[in-house]
């Protein structure tokens, strides 16, 4: 595929703002467009909605804190062996998913098939026959409940992202990039998966963009054509509309860093 180098950057960060407005927006109804007098109506982004769910605010991550946590979560919700979660953290609770587990392991090999597994070849990491063990790899990835179910840790870009995340550590890393987001993606109540993308898929109505051309246009240099401005150049405009949705937030959960309390 072959574009303008312009053109090819506004998309990539056109989508980039998609994603953190997804993940960071906040609602809001106050809004007002200078420019029509109307007022701009925004949704709540994935933080906002996990806000109405469980959150703990925690001093040093542990396995313990993660089991006693999610037990308080589901409790009497889901059954055993649908509690197939996925934790999303940044880089940086990654490495203190890893060190947690390699505190309980120590080296050893006891009690294998009950705790850690890795990603299955279906790369979903909820299969009930995964393929090997993890002891002697790391990271690791899969942490397997005795009674059943399982909890699969995965990177979330955007808790590392320093634009958005200002507050940081004493080794300069995001806070967030600790934050530890839990989402059960194996509820078995008929609703499918609990958190869902939503998207006008009306082409009227949907994603559209367009350009505003003069002396050149997207296509090159303007022969004869018409024209909107008299400049050497054009502008592309484009809007999506686009949210997300969480079905049941009381089967979510946050564990996130004290230091980002009231922040």
């Amino acid at each position: 595929y072959w574009g303008q180098l312009a053109d090819l950057k506004f998309i990539a960060e056109f989508e980039r703002e998609v994603e953190m407005s997804l993940m960071y927006q906040r609602s809001s109804e106050s809004m007002i467009d200078s420019n029509t007098g109307y007022p701009i109506l925004t949704g709540p982004g994935f933080q906002e909605l996990l806000e109405d769910g469980n959150q703990y605010y925690y001093n040093k991550f542990t396995i313990q804190l993660v089991k006693d946590f999610l037990m308080d979560i589901f409790f009497n919700k889901v059954p055993y062996n649908e509690r197939n979660i996925v934790m999303w953290t940044g880089e940086v609770g990654l490495n203190l998913f890893d060190e947690a587990i390699g505190q309980i392991t120590q080296g050893m090999f006891k009690d294998m098939t009950d705790f850690f597994v890795k990603v299955d070849a279906g790369g979903n990491g909820i299969s009930a026959a995964p393929i090997g063990l993890s002891y002697t790899e790391t990271p690791y990835t899969t942490y397997k409940f005795k009674n059943g179910g399982s909890l699969r840790v995965m990177h979330l870009p955007a808790y590392d992202d320093k634009t958005f995340n200002t507050k940081l550590d004493e080794n300069g890393f995001p806070l967030e990039s600790r934050r530890f987001t839990f989402v059960n993606i194996g509820l078995g109540d008929a609703l499918g998966k609990n958190i869902a993308y939503i998207s006008n898929n009306d082409a009227s109505m949907g994603q559209r963009y367009g350009y505003v051309a003069g002396l050149y246009n997207p296509y090159g240099p303007n022969q004869g054509g018409m024209m909107s401005h008299s400049g050497d150049w054009y502008t592309i405009h484009r809007l999506q509309e686009c949210g997300i949705m969480i079905k049941d937030v009381t089967k979510t959960g946050e564990l996130i860093p004290s230091e980002l309390r009231g922040y």
